[in-house]
C-alpha cells in the first residue's frame, strides 16, 4: 500500500498510489486498449525504504514487487515478455544455489530461514505468469567467491529443441550496485533463435567485476547440478 507508480508514454505522465490490496487503477491518461494488452509502457515504482523499480511492460494485470533498500552489494532484476510464462532466476556461489525453492518468505522451517540469512543473498519472489520482475539481492559478497547468475526457461524445461527463450522471451537483466537507482549493467537475451532453455548471463568475479557470459544451452535439471557452473 502507498507505492507511488508513475506511467509515461510519449512524454505524458500519470501517477497513482497502490491501495490497501496493492492495486492501481488508471482512469485517465494517454493509454489505449492496445497499450493495456500488448504495448510497452515506461513505469517507475517508488516507496520509502525500498529500491526504486524501473521497467517497460503492458499496463493490464501488471504485477511487480519491490526489493528492500539498504546497503546491499548487488540487486539483479529479471524482466521478460508474455511468453514463455515462467522464467526463473538462479544464483550459484560456493556450492550454494539461490532459486525459487530458496526464498526468505517461502513456507518452511526456521532452519531454512536462518540459512537464507546466513548466505546474505535471496530471491524475493517466484513469478510464474509472465513479465516479472524477479529480483535477487546480494546483501554482502563472500570473500574470494564468484557469483554466477543464470536464467532458466522453466516453461520449456523438458523441451531440448525449444528456442523460445531466445526467440520470443525478450528477457533482460538489470544489475544495480549499492543504493544507486542507476543501472550498473544491462543484459539482453541473445535473440538469434538458438535452441536451449538456460541463459548463462554473467558472473561477479572475486574483485567485484561483472563478467559477461551471455550464452544459451540446454539443461534437463535446473534444480540441482544441471546448471552448476
Amino acid at each position: 500500500q502507498g507505492v507511488e507508480v508513475e506511467f509515461t508514454k510519449k512524454g505524458h505522465k500519470v501517477t497513482a498510489l497502490t491501495d490497501e490490496r496493492g492495486y492501481i487503477t488508471i482512469w485517465n491518461g494517454p493509454f489505449t486498449e492496445k497499450d493495456n494488452k500488448n504495448g510497452l509502457i515506461d513505469f517507475v515504482a517508488r516507496a520509502e525504504g525500498y529500491a526504486t523499480l524501473k521497467d517497460k511492460s503492458p499496463c493490464n494485470q501488471r504485477e511487480f514487487s519491490l526489493s528492500p533498500g539498504g546497503t546491499h552489494a548487488y540487486r539483479i532484476v529479471l524482466h521478460w515478455d508474455r511468453k514463455p510464462e515462467d522464467l526463473d532466476s538462479h544464483l550459484w556461489f560456493r556450492n550454494n544455489h539461490i532459486f525459487y525453492k530458496y526464498m526468505p518468505h517461502q513456507r518452511g522451517t526456521v532452519e531454512h530461514s536462518k540459512a537464507v540469512k546466513k548466505l546474505k543473498a535471496y530471491l524475493d519472489v517466484d513469478d510464474v505468469d509472465s513479465y516479472g520482475p524477479e529480483t535477487v539481492t546480494i546483501h554482502e559478497t563472500l570473500r574470494n567467491e564468484r557469483y554466477y547468475y543464470y536464467v532458466h526457461d522453466y516453461t520449456n524445461r523438458q523441451k531440448s529443441r525449444s528456442n523460445r527463450l531466445s526467440a520470443v522471451s525478450d528477457a533482460r537483466v538489470y544489475v544495480y550496485k549499492g543504493k544507486s537507482e542507476e543501472t550498473l549493467m544491462t543484459f539482453r537475451v541473445p535473440s538469434n533463435g538458438v535452441k536451449g532453455n538456460l541463459w548463462k548471463v554473467f558472473y561477479i568475479d572475486t574483485d567485484g567485476k561483472i563478467v559477461k557470459i551471455n550464452s544459451i544451452v540446454y539443461t534437463g535439471d535446473a534444480t540441482g547440478g544441471g546448471i552448476k557452473p
